[in-house]
């Protein structure tokens, strides 16, 4: 048999033509990824199961049995012979216990209370340092995630415990990653000095990240800062920070329970962008009646266009759903294309699609 193994940052992939599995794993010895059958699976942060038939925690028999699958896999990989630091990972994996994903599952819930509800799609695969759970406003009502969550302070800065739980989610820190998000709904409402001694503590521990360390932010919900303060957060490593704008129309943002004062937003924006930050703006479709869209895309694209925004900046459409459902109306998707073709040809920002109803924080 002839396999193909790749060594990763965080792990190792090992593929082989001949077999109908492939595996990616990390450097304990865990599965992230598994084909097996013509089937695909990802591990969850959290040790959960994702595949085409279904999401399964640690402990259910199909990912106990997916788990045992993989380890005559394994011997076969090392009786081809490997390199060193490949069967060290291997050998972890055969040794590796079911229960170590419960034990993934629990440092999860100690880290993230909340979960992971949601990231800017362009930051998947961030390490999440959470800071903050709840939001400050709690109003919006298009809002699955944080609506009527209290905001509060998750830990106090450097704490022993805390450092260790988020080392067992991520062993290699930032290797293998793409950058830092500060969790959750708003980390910009910390006061200044605590947020610039969390930016120096998640690079302490997690080491700094390629793209730097991210976060959302409301302008409506954090004090006042100046353009200099913001240029000593971009020295920590603050790349960039994402708006919940929703829509440029005033009138359109107070009655789905935002802030009508919009100027807060430009003037943040500004700063932001003359410090060296990248900004981010989310947009949403499907939320008002369908007589309103027009007025909704013109607004929202005059009110970013008069941000000048350049290339490393971004613009997130996210089709509206209301509580309970599987996904958005039809109507929601329609007004979501519009609306991007309409931005990318009036401002220099990257315009995505952001599908928040459809996000899971993998391995």
């Amino acid at each position: 048999m002839t396999f193909q193994i790749r060594v990763l940052p965080e792990g190792v992939k090992v593929e082989c033509s001949d077999s109908d599995v492939s595996m990616r794993l990390g450097v304990q010895g865990e599965w992230k990824a598994i084909r097996h059958d013509e089937r695909f699976y990802r591990r969850g942060v959290d040790g959960s199961v994702h595949g085409a038939n279904g999401i399964f925690s640690p402990g259910a028999k199909q990912a106990v049995e997916l788990h045992q699958d993989i380890l005559p896999f394994c011997r076969r990989t090392l009786e081809a012979g490997v390199a060193d630091a490949v069967e060290v990972i291997l050998q972890r994996c055969l040794r590796l216990p079911i229960g170590f994903y419960h034990q993934q599952e629990q440092a999860y819930q100690a880290v993230y209370p909340e979960g992971v509800p949601v990231l800017p799609p362009d930051r998947y695969r961030d390490v999440v340092f959470p800071v903050t759970t709840g939001c400050p406003n709690g109003q919006c009502t298009f809002c699955a995630f944080y609506r009527g969550k209290p905001f509060s302070l998750l830990r106090s800065d450097g704490q022993d415990d805390f450092s260790r739980q988020v080392k067992t989610l991520f062993p290699k820190g930032v290797a293998g990653r793409e950058g830092i998000f500060l969790g959750s709904a708003n980390a910009l409402a910390l006061p200044f000095s605590a947020l610039g001694r969390t930016l120096d503590n998640a690079i302490k521990l997690l080491g700094m990240p390629k793209r730097g360390i991210a976060c959302f932010g409301d302008a409506d919900y954090m004090g006042k800062r100046t353009v200099e303060q913001w240029e000593e957060l971009q020295s920590k490593g603050l790349r960039q920070v994402v708006l919940g704008l929703e829509t440029g129309a005033p009138d359109l943002r107070k009655t789905i329970g935002k802030s009508d004062q919009l100027w807060k937003t430009e003037r943040l924006a500004h700063q932001l962008k003359q410090a060296g930050i990248a900004v981010g703006f989310t947009v949403l479709t499907g939320f008002i009646a369908a007589e309103h869209f027009p007025e909704h895309r013109k607004q929202t694209d005059n009110f970013l266009q008069a941000l000048e925004l350049e290339e490393e900046d971004r613009v997130y459409i996210s089709p509206w759903f209301t509580d309970g459902a599987l996904q958005p109306e039809g109507r929601a998707f329609d007004e979501a294309k519009d609306m991007k073709q309409q931005l990318q040809a009036s401002t220099r920002a990257r315009v995505t699609a952001y599908s928040s109803h459809n996000f899971y924080y993998f391995s």
